[in-house]
């Protein structure tokens, strides 16, 4: 065994391990900050990437909702336009159809020069009739005809056997007439 003499005092001992201790804690302190300062610096690079990439898409996103509401608007008011239109065409009366089932009853010898017809249902057919014979079959048709009633026919119209001119009034029923 062998047998050590330490000639420092005490308080001298005490001292430098006080000193190695201050040094390693120290040390410890250094390291720890600088890794702080590390982890800081990536985390605030990360930050400044995500922040731009933010930037950016919210920009992408915003050019295409902008873009997209443009396109929607038109969509819609499109939309509008066409159920405008459905509802126009739901509402009307074929007036195509009703001149062509009168035309269907009319005899040969009359000729048409306007029909007058009115969504109310008032309607007036002008014209000139080869005889008078004509015309009262014309008259006759249209009063059997399921769209027309209150046939009226002038008796000044009647006057005349040949090339009569005629003014016949009807009321119009939009109902009876059929769509082709």
């Amino acid at each position: 065994m062998m047998l050590t003499l330490n000639l420092i005092p005490e308080s001298t001992k005490e001292h430098v391990r006080m000193l190695r201790l201050y040094r390693m804690l120290r040390t410890s302190l250094v390291v720890v900050a600088l890794f702080t300062l590390i982890i800081a610096i990536i985390i605030l690079i990360g930050r400044l990437i995500l922040q731009q990439q933010f930037t950016r898409i919210v920009n992408e996103t915003t050019l295409v909702t902008t873009n997209n509401r443009a396109v929607e608007t038109k969509i819609r008011d499109l939309n509008s336009k066409v159920g405008t239109a459905k509802k126009i065409l739901g509402s009307t009366h074929p007036w195509a159809e009703t001149v062509f089932s009168i035309l269907e009853i009319m005899p040969g010898g009359i000729t048409i020069d306007s029909i007058s017809l009115d969504a109310e249902g008032k309607s007036t057919i002008n014209g000139k009739a080869k005889t008078r014979d004509e015309l009262l079959a014309f008259k006759a048709a249209l009063e059997a005809a399921p769209y027309a009633t209150n046939v009226g026919l002038p008796i000044t119209d009647l006057l005349k056997r040949e090339d009569a001119i005629f003014s016949i009034n009807f009321t119009l029923k939009p109902d009876a007439v059929s769509k082709r």
